[in-house]
């Protein structure tokens, strides 16, 4: 379960932000109510197939458990 949030390409780079629906990332155990697990992936593509990829992923900060009000997806939400 994967919920896509934003997606950049610049030249041969792609990037793709999104909520993976996990518990955790030590879990992976996937849970629609659970706050998700943060993803950044980026890609470099040539002649149309991904030749490199980097990712980092980090367990969601719901908005009402952060100091300034926002979640680790950036919106607001925490969701």
């Amino acid at each position: 379960m994967y919920t896509p949030i934003r997606a950049f390409a610049d030249g041969d780079l792609v990037l793709l932000h999104g909520i993976f629906h996990f518990e955790s990332l030590e879990t992976f155990k996937p849970s629609k109510d659970a706050p998700g697990v943060i993803a950044f992936d980026l890609f470099r593509v040539e002649n149309g197939k991904i030749v490199e990829h980097w990712d980092v992923l980090q367990n969601n900060v719901p908005t009402e458990q952060t100091n300034i009000g926002i979640s680790t997806t950036g919106d607001g939400e925490s969701k």
